[in-house]
């Protein structure tokens, strides 16, 4: 029975930290300014999918594999990686 509080207070422990540290990651630097809208990579289409479903028009979705290209062997370009 100790064993399992023990446990437990870690687990809830370390899933805070994830959550803080996820709240402190989005900076200003993420945020279009002008549309004050959070931007989004998704490397394949269903995430892409997903994200533009579940955010609707609060978020700025962009789609880094082209279409028909696999995620297996795709080399992302120099622009889109500084673009991330």
């Amino acid at each position: 029975m100790k064993n399992k509080k023990i446990i437990y207070t870690i687990v809830t422990t370390v899933l805070a930290g994830v959550l803080i540290g996820l709240f402190f990651t989005v900076s200003n630097q993420d945020l279009d300014v002008e549309n004050n809208k959070l931007k989004v990579a998704a490397t394949i289409f269903p995430l892409y999918d997903i994200v533009s479903n579940v955010a609707g028009d609060s978020v700025d979705v962009e789609l880094l594999l082209p279409s028909g290209a696999s995620p297996h062997f795709y080399e992302f370009t120099p622009r889109q990686l500084a673009g991330l």
